[in-house]
């Protein structure tokens, strides 16, 4: 689920969740996405679409599983990259609700720490 040999900061943690996105600051209607992995810094998106370069700011949207609530998320686009006709996004959290992040990164290693259990079995 996250890859120890790379040098990243914060680990990412794969977790493939439905999000909605769009440019911040605007009343645009939002496009889906995955959110494939998601970390403290950041998260990266897989769209059949993404009309954004880098540098921009997308708000997401994101229901937390196993809890009531949806996280915003203001992002700046870090990267993008196409691969047969679909995106990958790379975000840095602009601002993010903290306990909102730390219920996505709770459910995150709880799906972890289940597929370790389970493995070992």
């Amino acid at each position: 689920m996250f890859n120890l040999s790379e040098k990243r900061r914060f680990i990412r943690f794969e977790i493939p969740l439905t999000v909605m996105f769009r440019e911040a600051g605007t009343n645009e209607n939002y496009c889906q996405a995955v959110a494939s992995n998601f970390s403290r810094e950041g998260l990266c998106l897989v769209a059949q679409d993404f009309p954004f370069d880098a540098a921009a700011v997308i708000d997401v949207k994101m229901d937390v599983p196993d809890k009531n609530i949806s996280l915003d998320i203001s992002g700046e686009v870090m990267w993008r990259s196409n691969h047969d006709g679909r995106w990958e996004v790379g975000l840095r959290f602009c601002e993010v609700d903290r306990t909102g992040k730390m219920d996505v990164l709770d459910y995150a290693y709880s799906s972890w720490l289940a597929g370790i259990r389970s493995k070992a079995r």
